[in-house]
């Protein structure tokens, strides 16, 4: 646990330092940024106190599930069938449904099209690990998250590698339904109808969006998860996030308290 929540009285949402968009894009996409970013945390507050392992989680499952969408919307755009080779769907014994994809795997951990400045998901996340005091030799390598997972998919007891630190309250497929009904309005501008506003938020950001929260988050629970745990508990909540179907938000709630 962490202390309470607050504002870190940045305005960094209302600049445009660094940020892959401009243009007609910048106010949406820094809107997004900063309502995502103090509405998921509110989202994860209880009696003014947060489970910083869940609140990294939460970040990780909203980024994972963007990536799935961003990849699927550029698919439609060229014409590519969601199917294989470019997808495979694949059902486990326990009747769970995942996408495998390369290109699901590289849109979190590479900027794919060129189209951001170089900038995506798991190095705003290691960035954050490292800003907040972490070796990199001492963060999980990409490779190592991709197979732990691989090995989870499908287990009725999901488990991420956290170390000495606990395990998030819920696991990412139970917290991904709780989370990404209040993350998509963040993202899409429709929270108090910012997109009426200032336009609409592409969903091409989301996940490099995404990123930035969790880099903030990780830096926020420093004192309390080691940044590099901090780093394997978002990183792989994401990878297993961008492999879940639509239908997956429709499930009951599994796990919850």
């Amino acid at each position: 646990m962490f202390g309470k929540r607050g504002n870190n009285g940045s305005g960094s949402e209302k600049r445009n330092v660094g940020f892959p968009w401009s243009g007609n894009d910048q106010m949406p996409c820094n809107f997004a940024l900063g309502h995502l970013r103090d509405n998921l945390m509110a989202r994860m507050t209880i009696d003014g106190r947060i489970h910083a392992e869940t609140l990294v989680s939460a970040i990780g499952c909203v980024a994972g599930y963007s990536a799935q969408g961003a990849v699927f919307e550029q698919m439609r755009a060229k014409g590519i069938p969601l199917a294989p080779p470019a997808i495979n769907v694949i059902s486990t014994k326990n009747h769970q449904t995942y996408y495998f994809s390369d290109q699901l795997n590289l849109a979190l951990v590479s900027d794919v099209n060129q189209e951001m400045n170089g900038i995506a998901f798991w190095p705003l996340v290691a960035g954050g690990a490292v800003a907040s005091g972490a070796d990199l030799s001492n963060i999980e390598s990409v490779e190592s998250m991709f197979s732990h997972i691989a090995s989870q998919i499908g287990s009725d007891d999901f488990r991420l590698r956290v170390g000495n630190c606990g395990q998030p309250q819920l696991p990412p497929r139970e917290l991904l339904k709780i989370v990404w009904p209040l993350a998509s309005k963040c993202l899409d501008g429709s929270i108090f109808d910012i997109a009426s506003k200032s336009g609409e938020t592409k969903v091409k950001f989301w996940p490099v969006i995404s990123g930035y929260v969790a880099n903030n988050y990780i830096q926020q629970v420093k004192h309390v998860v080691d940044p590099a745990i901090a780093a394997c508990i978002c990183m792989e909540s994401a990878i297993l996030c961008s492999k879940l179907p639509a239908a997956t938000l429709n499930e009951p709630l599994q796990g919850a308290a």
